[in-house]
């Protein structure tokens, strides 16, 4: 699910000739590159996205974001590394800069995808994260957000506050902002798969308390109402 999930909407659109190539032994990372057709509007997900625009030579590292990022880069070609939430991620911005223009001067993406693959260990330092924050990923993920921290803790035998901790350490936001994600995203989902459903009935049993509740969520995080996301991304006015 994370996988799919996680990508961001301006990626599943085959119009920006996306295309990826899945990271040997890192669960739900790939790289990947596409071509900017609009503006690109990068939503909250929990990963981190490293990515290189190969026409104007800039680096843009995403941690972790806590609300959308709008990057006016029509007609750029990118190419992008997109680590899982479930692990954590070190670099140097120079050395990563300097590998990364090497990756562009390749032929093709399939040279470019095999060379990110052989090297990014030797880059970037990657760890899993701590069991209980693992945990917690996966049980807000598969809840679609619609859980309770307190629960998830109880489980493992901690605190929510004690979990509330070792998530802030790991990332920026902590699991009750997790929750956020997992609801936003998996109503994007819903709504790319089935873009003449009715908002009310796609927000239902996800956690949002009423419709005024799921706009304000949605134009935090995407920097547009769900209607103006249509529009832009669906097409369906």
């Amino acid at each position: 699910m994370g996988q799919l999930l996680t990508r961001q909407p301006a990626f599943l659109l085959s119009k920006n000739n996306y295309r990826e190539y899945s990271l040997t032994g890192i669960q739900s990372s790939f790289c990947y590159e596409l071509i900017i057709s609009e503006k690109l509007v990068l939503i909250p997900n929990g990963c981190l996205e490293i990515i290189w625009n190969m026409n104007k030579k800039e680096l843009y590292c995403l941690e972790y974001l806590d609300t959308y990022r709008a990057l006016d880069l029509e007609g750029d070609k990118l190419f992008g590394i997109h680590i899982n939430y479930h692990y954590q991620c070190s670099y140097d911005v120079n050395r990563v800069i300097s590998w990364l223009m090497e990756i562009a001067e390749q032929h093709s993406f399939a040279e470019r995808a095999r060379l990110c693959d052989r090297q990014f260990n030797e880059i970037l330092y990657i760890e899993e994260v701590h069991p209980l924050v693992r945990y917690g990923l996966n049980q807000i993920e598969e809840a679609k957000g619609k859980v309770a921290v307190e629960t998830i803790a109880a489980e493992f035998g901690y605190t929510s506050r004690h979990m509330e901790r070792l998530f802030l350490q790991t990332f920026s936001y902590g699991p009750k902002r997790f929750c956020q994600y997992m609801r936003l995203l998996n109503v994007i989902a819903d709504m790319v798969k089935h873009p003449d459903k009715n908002l009310s009935s796609l927000i239902e049993n996800i956690g949002y308390s009423d419709q005024s509740h799921f706009q304000r969520e949605f134009k935090m995080f995407t920097g547009m109402t769900p209607r103006q996301f249509a529009v832009q991304y669906l097409k369906n006015g």
